[in-house]
C-alpha cells in the first residue's frame, strides 16, 4: 500500500468525520493545480487534466470514501475515474471534459444528497486555499441547488 493510499484509506475519513464533512470536491485546471493536488496525485502525473474534479464522498463509518475522479486519472488506483459516453478516436472511452463533467458532477451530488460540501477556501492556511475564483463560480453554477451547502 502506498503512502497516498493509506493517507486517503486511514486518515482522510476520520478528519472528514471529525469536522461534519459529508462532501468534499476539488476542482482545479490544468497548470493551476489546487496544492492539494500534490498530495493525492500518482508520482508520475504531471500535471492535472484540461479540468480534473476529485470528489470525496463520506458513505459513513465502516464504509469508507468513495473517491471519483471527473476528468482525471484513477492516480495510481485510489479514484474510479469516471469516462464520457463518446469514444475517442481509437474506440476507447474518451476522458470526461468540459460541460459533460459539471453535468455529472450535478448528477453525483444530487445522488448522494450530502448535507455539507466543502472546497478550499482559506484566507490564512495556503495549502487550504486552492480554489481559484473562476472555478469556483463555475463550480456553484454546475452545482445549482447544492450550491449553499458550500462550506
Amino acid at each position: 500500500m502506498s503512502w497516498t493510499t493509506a493517507r486517503l484509506d486511514r486518515v482522510l475519513p476520520e478528519l472528514m468525520r471529525e469536522y461534519g464533512v459529508d462532501m468534499w470536491i476539488l476542482s482545479m485546471r490544468e497548470y493551476a493545480e489546487d496544492p492539494v493536488f500534490w498530495s493525492i496525485a500518482a508520482p508520475t502525473t504531471f500535471a492535472a487534466r484540461r479540468r480534473s474534479i476529485y470528489v470525496f464522498n463520506d458513505r459513513g463509518p465502516g464504509a469508507g470514501l468513495e473517491r471519483i475522479a471527473l476528468g482525471g486519472t484513477d492516480q495510481g488506483g485510489n479514484f474510479t475515474p469516471y469516462r464520457s459516453s463518446r469514444p475517442a478516436p481509437t474506440g476507447e472511452a474518451a476522458a470526461l471534459w468540459g460541460d459533460a463533467q459539471w453535468r455529472l458532477l450535478y448528477e453525483i451530488v444530487d445522488d448522494r444528497d450530502p448535507e455539507n460540501i466543502v472546497v478550499n477556501i482559506d484566507e490564512h492556511h495556503a495549502f487550504s486555499d486552492g480554489l481559484h475564483s473562476g472555478e469556483r463560480e463555475a463550480l456553484e453554477r454546475a452545482l445549482g441547488k447544492y450550491a449553499d451547502r458550500i462550506q
